[in-house]
């Protein structure tokens, strides 16, 4: 667990096991490791999208949007685009590197 994240990361495991007691039993989750698991999943999606709006605020390379190019940034160039109002190729990026290995595993069956 991330030192910085600890806290988020009791809350959520809490919230998880009282809902789960209270409310309605999260199949699924019942047991301490899973439900301590979905917890540190979701702190680190969290943690994506803080590193996401940092990403954002900053300036990109024009050359992180260039496969071509040793610098070629996924994510970064998604902001790129998405600043030019691209959105369509912008989300593509998003779901680059699973569909390159999706490809590439159905060229090799051909």
């Amino acid at each position: 667990m991330w030192p910085t994240r600890q806290r988020r990361f009791d809350e959520l495991n809490s919230a998880l096991k009282m809902f789960s007691k209270d409310c309605h039993v999260l199949l699924g989750v019942s047991d301490d490791l899973s439900r301590e698991t979905l917890a540190m999943q979701m702190v680190a999606s969290l943690r994506r999208l803080d590193y996401t709006r940092v990403l954002k605020g900053r300036d990109v390379n024009e050359d992180r949007a260039n496969p071509q190019s040793a610098l070629f940034d996924p994510e970064r160039a998604a902001i790129l685009h998405a600043r030019a109002g691209r959105t369509d190729e912008a989300i593509w990026l998003i779901f680059w590197p699973p569909i390159l290995d999706s490809i590439a595993s159905m060229a090799g069956g051909c």
